[in-house]
């Protein structure tokens, strides 16, 4: 079983030289002052949140297998928390096998489906980073789409995921269409409680005021696994908006953030 890419040439180029060389683009200069195996990558179109994304994946450190984690766009998991089975997933850069055995050891917390993952470009945006950041590594991966976000959720598959051998990539943006200020000062917020790695605090200042992380399961499971892989912090690497390159107010907020 192989799993067409959804979104190239939408959310990223289908063609392998031109996302080569923006990768490239988005990886030069940078030198991360800390790396770890857990994190958080935000999942838009390459040329609005790519470059925060390249921040996280040069501070991963470099795994046999990384989870990715997204929440469910298309509504395909029904409340579920759903893995790839098996087969492998390809991308214009190449062919990533799944970690089968991973995905089997985590059998208590998550089911399985292929059509569940069709549409959704949440994880799919990822792969392309690990592939140009790990080139010559011949590692698998674990994709799970969290439709079950709740916090409950969350500390269960953080929990599961610690028993792996393992690096865990969360994939979420952060506000979504309001007016710049709002968005940087409301992100920052939430924020601080990751870097504090307390996922409790996370949920109370997303919901106190509204703020809309699209992916607060995925970034609470990461943090429950860095705990539980002896993490004591969060770093903020960098923070972006959409709105940097198109100059618009309402803006989506991105951010790159690395557990050690």
């Amino acid at each position: 079983m192989v799993r067409e890419p959804a979104v190239a040439g939408q959310f990223y180029p289908k063609e392998r030289t031109e996302l080569n060389n923006m990768l490239s683009a988005f990886f030069s200069g940078l030198k991360p002052k800390v790396r770890g195996i857990s994190g958080v990558s935000p999942h838009a179109g390459y040329i609005y949140s790519g470059k925060t994304a390249a921040f996280t994946h040069s501070a991963i450190e470099d795994a046999d297998t990384y989870v990715i984690l997204g929440p469910d766009h298309t509504g395909a998991a029904m409340g579920g928390n759903i893995a790839y089975p098996r087969g492998s997933w390809e991308t214009p850069l190449g062919s990533v096998d799944i970690d089968e055995e991973a995905v089997a050891a985590l059998g208590d917390v998550v089911g399985i489906s292929e059509r569940v993952h069709t549409f959704e470009h949440s994880i799919e945006v990822q792969v392309p980073f690990l592939q140009y950041a790990h080139p010559n590594k011949d590692f698998k991966i674990v994709p799970i789409i969290m439709g079950d976000q709740s916090l409950e959720a969350a500390q269960m598959l953080g929990e599961a995921l610690s028993s792996l051998n393992c690096a865990v990539i969360a994939s979420s943006d952060f506000s979504h269409y309001v007016p710049r200020a709002v968005a940087e000062e409301n992100d920052h917020y939430v924020i601080k409680s990751i870097l504090e790695l307390d996922e409790e605090e996370f949920y109370e200042r997303v919901l106190k005021r509204n703020v809309s992380v699209c992916g607060p399961g995925p970034i609470a499971a990461s943090m429950i696994f860095a705990k539980h892989k002896q993490c004591i912090e969060g770093v903020l690497l960098n923070y972006s908006t959409s709105g940097d390159v198109t100059g618009d107010d309402l803006v989506v907020g991105y951010s790159s953030i690395v557990f050690v």
